[in-house]
Parts: C-alpha cells; structure tokens; sequence
C-alpha cells in the first residue's frame, strides 16, 4: 500500500470592485449573504454576475479562477 499523499493548489482570491474576471469566464464568486451558502459557480457576463444556472447572484464580493485539480502522480 503506498503512503497518502496531500496535494495542495493555491487559490487566489480578487475583490469584486477592483477587478474582474474574463467575460463569461466560470470562477467561484464568494458573496456576502449569512442565509446563503458563501462560495457558489458563476460569472460575469459583462453587466452581472449569474451563478451557473443563469440566476443574478448579488452581493459578491470576490472572485477566484476555477482551480485546475490535482495532477495525477
């Protein structure tokens, strides 16, 4: 049996008032609502920012690009 192996990606983390991610680019968007879930798939699509379904999401506050997952060893 081979020992575990912890793989480990940085995520990096944008505020939504400084910069923005490529149009239609999916990322995880962090939004501040305490009856919600904190980090949720969306995008902007140039004028808002929709979750994956295509619903407006208010109230983001950051943005980070999709991580790429682990490289298989």
């Amino acid at each position: 049996m081979s020992p575990s192996r912890t793989i480990t990606e940085e995520i990096v983390w944008h505020r939504a008032d400084i910069a923005m991610p490529d149009s239609d680019e999916t990322v995880l968007v962090r939004i501040d609502d305490e009856e919600e879930e904190p980090v949720w798939l969306g995008y902007h699509d140039g004028d808002r920012w929709l979750n994956v379904d295509g619903y407006p999401i208010n109230a983001v506050i950051c943005w980070a690009k999709m991580p790429e997952g682990p490289v298989m060893l």
